[in-house]
């Protein structure tokens, strides 16, 4: 949420905007980030583990569930730096918002680099093997994937 107030002064930084981030988490030093955080780390560490190396052998069906395994993952990075982003741009002068953020950049890079397999492997697939799989009503749910065609 975005709200913006200015003083009787009129000063420019008076009506800068606030956001109002409590949709996303309560505050920095929530536990809910950091349990955002081990659940993204742990699932990460777990899809790399059941997929990497296996996307070409699986059927359109498996593929399917596989992406919204990966799209979960992205997600709660996702809020993650949403936040942190936002926070930062709120107040890019304050040192611990700035640490903050740094904080979370690194942590959300670490994760992901369990998940970098996955888009490397789906864009070295074959286009047979890719057509093959895309006649999977399951995957109508990801036109990203269709558009490789």
């Amino acid at each position: 949420m975005l709200s913006a107030s200015a003083s009787a002064s009129g000063t420019a930084s008076d009506a800068l905007p606030s956001w109002d981030l409590s949709d996303l988490y309560p505050g920095p030093q929530s536990p809910e980030i950091e349990a955002d955080f081990t659940e993204a780390d742990r699932a990460a560490r777990a899809f790399e583990a059941a997929h990497a190396g296996r996307l070409a052998a699986m059927d359109g069906a498996a593929l399917a569930q596989v992406l919204a395994e990966y799209q979960r993952i992205e997600e709660i990075q996702g809020r993650l730096m949403s936040y942190a982003q936002l926070r930062f741009s709120s107040d890019s002068t304050d040192p611990v918002t700035g640490q903050f953020y740094q904080s979370v950049s690194e942590r959300v890079t670490a994760i992901s680099s369990h998940m970098l397999f996955f888009t490397l492997e789906l864009n070295r697939l074959d286009a047979a093997v890719l057509e093959t799989k895309l006649q999977d009503p399951a995957l109508a749910r990801w036109p990203s994937v269709q558009t490789r065609r």
